[in-house]
């Protein structure tokens, strides 16, 4: 299952997290794997994957806020908006969300975006359609929630830590598609 994500690809070295099984229900996924990666310049990025076998459902919290996943009570969303990462493989480019998330001085960026077999969007209604698409192919039909997170540093500006978050979707990618193609082999 994704709890078994790759914790080493490219740049970067991680280490598994245990993700409490309630917020696993609550954000309607089936399996979640978290893990804390950092990289050869010591930045961090901390990635969620919820992942169903079938779409998220439309009730799901998940969908209503996007915050109920966040590592820690208190963070508050100073600025949401989309941003778009090019030269992903795959996709070539994605529209992700963006939320730049403020507790205590301290900044974090977020970017979330859901993602079926062969389509990225960070809208839902967007992403129903796709599965739909899938489901009429008789394609497998997967729903992935994606969510890196990165700490700002106090002395980097905000299109930095984008580089970095940038950077580590390009590189998760490929071990993600190759994860997921796996995992289908072995489920059939």
């Amino acid at each position: 299952g994704i709890e078994s994500f790759p914790v080493d690809f490219a740049d970067w070295r991680g280490r598994p997290q245990v993700v409490d099984p309630d917020i696993i229900i609550r954000s309607g996924a089936e399996e979640a794997f978290s893990g804390l990666y950092v990289n050869t310049k010591n930045c961090e990025v901390s990635l969620y994957l919820g992942y169903r076998a079938t779409a998220f459902l439309e009730n799901e919290n998940f969908f209503h806020s996007p915050t109920v996943c966040l590592p820690a009570a208190g963070w508050k969303g100073k600025e949401i908006s989309t941003h778009q990462i090019d030269n992903v493989p795959n996709f070539q480019e994605i529209t992700v969300k963006k939320m730049i998330m403020e507790l205590m001085g301290m900044r974090q960026l977020v970017y979330f975006w859901f993602q079926t077999k062969s389509k990225a969007t960070h809208d839902k209604n967007i992403n129903r359609f796709h599965l739909a698409l899938h489901a009429l192919r008789k394609d497998n039909t997967y729903d992935l929630f994606v969510r890196p997170i990165t700490p700002i540093q106090p002395n980097e500006s905000i299109q930095e830590a984008e580089k970095r978050m940038d950077q580590f979707v390009r590189d998760m990618m490929d071990p993600l598609l190759e994860f997921l193609a796996e995992q289908k082999v072995e489920g059939s």
